[in-house]
């Protein structure tokens, strides 16, 4: 029989797993591909680009519940519960935000991957959603992670969690809508590289602070194959 894991335990193998969810786009690999497909592999760069979007979701709300629950615990076992207890409602609440907009703006890959082969026009929405959805998830898990430094240093673990370096810029669709035409799509190709280097930014500036926590808890880094996951323990509550 398999040893229960922890929430601690958890909380790092999400981190662990990150290699396979956070995929970072090249993104003069993928004009070449294109170019050599003649167009064809930027339909996969499209389902990529989804998929990553979707699983980096699906990871963080594990992590953030995991993590809820190992800060709990730790509280809890040092007697300082209701002194964060401030702190862990408002990551319960950010949670529960994030976990809801992701059920009611499900973003399947392939679904969108096949609405851009047969209608063009639809990549232009596509890059849209996946500006805003990453805007969206910009803010509410920078407030999450203040909410974590905040608990953290009452429960007598220094941390600093790092800034984004680089947050996700509010980009215009209309007017990119509008280049791309003026331009015959040569503008698209600086929307679509927008995109991906937004997300593989935002993924970066993730990981630096999920480091940051896993060191202040001292649970090291993410340096060994992830074990067998469980799933989420469901949205944290206080």
């Amino acid at each position: 029989m398999s040893q229960q894991l922890s929430y601690e335990q958890l909380a790092l193998a999400q981190v662990q797993s990150r290699e396979t969810t956070d995929y970072r786009f090249s993104f003069w690999s993928y004009l070449g591909w294109t170019i050599l497909t003649v167009g064809f592999y930027g339909h996969y760069g499209t389902f990529k680009l989804v998929e990553r979007r979707t699983e980096h979701a699906k990871r963080r709300l594990a992590f953030m519940s995991y993590l809820w629950h190992a800060l709990n615990a730790r509280a809890e076992a040092a007697g300082r519960r209701e002194e964060v207890a401030e702190g862990l409602d408002n990551l319960s609440r950010i949670y529960q935000q994030i976990e809801t907009f992701e059920r009611r703006n499900k973003r399947e890959p392939v679904l969108w991957m096949l609405l851009r082969i047969f209608i063009g026009f639809i990549g232009g929405y596509i890059n849209h959603f996946l500006n805003k959805d990453l805007i969206f998830f910009d803010t509410w898990e920078d407030s999450y992670f203040s909410n974590v430094e905040w608990v953290m240093q009452r429960l007598g673990y220094p941390v600093s969690i790092p800034k984004r370096t680089r947050p996700v810029p509010n980009r215009s669709t209309g007017l990119y809508v509008v280049l791309s035409i003026v331009t015959l799509g040569l503008f698209s190709l600086f929307w679509r590289y927008s995109v991906m280097t937004d997300g593989n930014a935002h993924f970066d500036d993730d990981a630096a602070a999920e480091d940051a926590v896993l060191r202040a808890m001292g649970l090291g880094g993410a340096t060994s194959s992830p074990p067998q996951l469980m799933q989420p323990p469901g949205p944290p509550t206080s």
